[in-house]
């Protein structure tokens, strides 16, 4: 990124400058396609996971749309009218009321993310892929989450559309990122100009795009140490449930850098506070659904 930033390059222009800039988001959808066994024309670049969902979701406007109940607010919120997927006490997407939804009439797009981003619960998205194939509905996963936590590919979870965001892995904000199967027609969101191959008009971030790839294969390669986190949250949640503290999704398989729980008698906000005063960062929300 650093490397980036000490050039002024437009990555559209043919010349000389605009050129390097173009190697910057060249190598970023090649290293990304990579790290999901896809080829990098099956990337399109946005400015984060929110356009990205945005995109998928409003490119099916007017049409019967099936989201789950527990998803991120850029799916349940982008001016798009929706059905809910029942989830279980878990957050867990109930398969059975999945089935009778897709039978109860005619189903665009099936949305539901990987993992949950504020309990980190894992989706069964296999299952969930080929039910809705199986009605004839295309399917969208929101993986931001997932990616650089735990390993899939887009073949191994037989998805038509993936989501992931830069941020979420370590990398700069400002840069996100749609996956596609081959052969199927991606909405279009920003019109108005030629980048990405007419997918997604305006000048790309290429210096966010750089630090997105790099971003990305340290992710993926990290996996492992990653997952050693859940040593700490399982410590941390035995003492919160020791305490009489609730902790949401600890039922099912989850990723291993999130915990959700509740206090029986003190205020959030309260809580917020007073840790932060002492140095810990923690949210009583989503970002995304904060003040």
């Amino acid at each position: 990124m650093c490397d980036a930033m000490e050039i002024t390059s437009n990555p559209s222009s043919i010349h000389a400058d605009g050129r390097l800039g173009r190697k910057y988001i060249e190598t970023a959808r090649r290293v990304i396609g990579e790290t999901l066994d896809v080829s990098p024309n099956q990337i399109i670049f946005t400015a984060g996971a929110t356009e990205a969902n945005n995109t998928i979701i409003k490119g099916f406007a007017g049409k019967r749309l099936l989201v789950g109940a527990t998803e991120h607010l850029s799916v349940l919120e982008s001016g798009v009218p929706v059905t809910s997927i029942p989830v279980d006490e878990n957050g867990i997407i109930k398969l059975n009321e999945l089935e009778n939804l897709l039978r109860a009439g005619e189903t665009s797009l099936v949305s539901v993310m990987y993992v949950n981003n504020e309990t980190g619960v894992i989706q069964p998205i296999a299952d969930i892929a080929v039910m809705a194939h199986q009605y004839g509905a295309l399917f969208h996963c929101d993986a931001v989450q997932a990616y650089g936590r735990i390993p899939f590919t887009r073949e191994s979870i037989n998805a038509d559309f993936i989501t992931i965001s830069s941020h979420k892995i370590g990398g700069p904000m400002g840069a996100g990122a749609i996956i596609f199967k081959p052969q199927i027609n991606v909405p279009i969101l920003l019109h108005g100009g030629g980048q990405e191959r007419r997918q997604r008009a305006g000048t790309e971030n290429f210096m966010a795009i750089a630090g997105f790839g790099a971003a990305s294969a340290e992710a993926i390669n990290n996996i492992p140490e990653f997952k050693k986190l859940s040593q700490w949250r399982d410590q941390i949640e035995t003492q919160l449930i020791t305490d009489g503290c609730p902790v949401f999704g600890n039922n099912a398989s989850r990723v291993s850098n999130t915990i959700c729980f509740s206090h029986p008698t003190k205020d959030s906000q309260t809580m917020l506070m007073a840790l932060d005063m002492n140095g810990v960062s923690m949210s009583s929300g989503s970002a995304c659904s904060s003040g």
